[in-house]
């Protein structure tokens, strides 16, 4: 019962907080203090210009062009395919390893990570459920090196643990979070297999880890709150560049901070002039202490490119590809069969067991292959699609 207290605790704080904060924003309006600015006053942001456009139903900064793409879906992995005597119950990321191109899948159903060929087929399985040296108590998150090996946020047992693609364990370590955050910790690795992770309850933006577990460098320091429940507004998805530089993306403050290697912030810009559809955004007053909230299903940088992950409509999801500049070069849209979060009635998905373990609100992810080709696997469906021009 005690590994399972956090997830109690998640589950009770969802309830008490949204009412908490209601009544401490009608008390207290005190914003949060970041970079010297402040977040409730509107003319904090820049006054910019925008465009409709019809062709796109959306929002274009003025002067702001780049081409948007539809691509078409296939099945890369059916719900249908057996292997080993299993099936996918709920794909939720999928990553590629570069050398081999071989697709590793965390199923956050089955408890497990699953290596398929380039051509969709089963591989092998890596790890089961449970608290032991390998195994996962609940994945959230995974990357993996150039190299293969894979890096694993297990919530379940706070701590990273890291794979060989053959599925042996190297190691892992413990990562200490905090027992109120309503959020899925992402990680991302870099070229030179540096761990890098945003743990707001460290109180930085970034931590920086080796594969043994030391902290390398912690970048950016989180502004002082009243509360551990505060710290949720601090969240956000890390990288690294090719230019040493670190990003920051903060979802609850609508903001990118990029830091350079001794951590000194060089790059400042808000989100409402990156992407086009934030510009119709009215309740910038509502971003204060405490407040948190979900923008994108997730980014990743591939590419020497950010690929933002947004929802377009309730059968679409929409990709920006940005570049370093933070500047949008180009927008996929991905049409999907079934609404998002809509559960799908399946007889083979309501006679899987279910894992007995709280879920978080889990958002979509992808993976970007060669030729911008995109994989998406849906938990909903459990299934893997591709996408192709």
């Amino acid at each position: 019962m005690t590994q399972y207290l956090k997830y109690y605790i998640i589950i009770i704080t969802s309830i008490i907080f949204p009412l908490y904060n209601d009544v401490t924003n009608a008390q207290n309006y005190q914003s949060i203090k970041l970079l010297g600015k402040d977040f409730v006053d509107e003319n904090s942001f820049p006054k910019n210009e925008y465009l409709y456009n019809p062709q796109y139903d959306d929002f274009l900064l003025f002067g702001q062009t780049f081409p948007t793409l539809e691509y078409k879906r296939s099945v890369f992995i059916s719900i249908d395919y057996n292997f080993n005597n299993e099936f996918l119950y709920k794909p939720y990321q999928v990553r590629e390893i570069p050398t081999t191109k071989e697709k590793v899948i965390l199923d956050i159903g089955n408890l497990c990570i699953y290596i398929f060929s380039n051509e969709g087929k089963y591989i092998r399985r890596i790890s089961r459920p449970g608290q032991g040296p390998g195994e996962l108590g609940y994945p959230t998150y995974f990357d993996i090196d150039e190299q293969g090996d894979i890096y694993v946020y297990d919530s379940g047992n706070s701590r990273i643990s890291i794979f060989s693609k053959n599925g042996k364990l190297y190691t892992s370590f413990r990562i200490e979070e905090s027992p109120f955050s309503l959020i899925i910790p992402t990680l991302f690795v870099t070229k030179d297999r540096e761990i890098i992770i945003n743990n707001p309850y460290s109180g930085y933006f970034i931590t920086v880890y080796s594969r043994e577990g030391k902290v390398i460098k912690e970048i950016g320091s989180v502004p002082n709150f009243d509360s551990p429940l505060y710290l949720s507004s601090a969240t956000g998805y890390p990288f690294k560049n090719e230019n040493g530089n670190y990003y920051i993306f903060l979802e609850s403050y609508l903001l990118v901070k990029v830091f350079n290697d001794s951590g000194k912030v060089v790059l400042e810009k808000s989100m409402i002039d990156i992407i086009p559809r934030l510009s119709k955004t009215n309740d910038i007053s509502e971003i204060k202490i405490g407040s948190f909230r979900h923008i994108f299903n997730d980014i990743m940088y591939r590419n020497k490119r950010f690929y933002i992950i947004d929802t377009e409509e309730r059968k679409k999801l929409a990709i920006y590809i940005l570049n370093n500049n933070l500047e949008i070069e180009k927008k996929i849209i991905l049409p999907l069969e079934n609404e998002i979060g809509i559960k799908i009635e399946n007889k083979k998905i309501s006679l899987r067991e279910n894992s007995g373990l709280l879920s978080y609100n889990f958002k979509y992810t992808c993976e970007i292959l060669l030729n911008d080709n995109i994989l998406f696997p849906s938990y909903d469906e459990s299934q893997v699609y591709i996408f192709k021009k």
